[in-house]
């Protein structure tokens, strides 16, 4: 799985939406940028990619909150999760 491994939960890249690669991502429009570290996914603390995609898994079409830290300092945003198109080609930074 791409990026599931990575040591820190800090965004490197914001894709495109997984429907439609035309469209901005979930976390483009909850305004997550490229160097934000998450640190929570509908108030549980997440350290891992591993359990950050669990819990994306766990709630496909949904509006969740997502915690980050930006510049040292803490903020919470919503986003709506997408359903990924095939399972054999997930990519987590693509779902929210």
């Amino acid at each position: 799985f791409y990026g599931v491994e990575q040591p820190t939960l800090q965004i490197e890249t914001i894709g495109v939406s997984s429907t439609d690669s035309s469209l901005e991502a979930p976390s483009s429009k909850a305004g997550l940028k490229e160097g934000d570290i998450i640190t929570s996914f509908n108030g549980n603390q997440v350290t891992t990619w591993r359990e950050l995609v669990g819990y994306i898994e766990e709630n496909p079409n949904s509006k969740v909150s997502i915690g980050y830290t930006r510049n040292g300092q803490n903020y919470v945003t919503t986003a709506v999760l997408e359903s990924r198109i095939n399972p054999l080609h997930f990519h987590p930074k693509l779902l929210f």
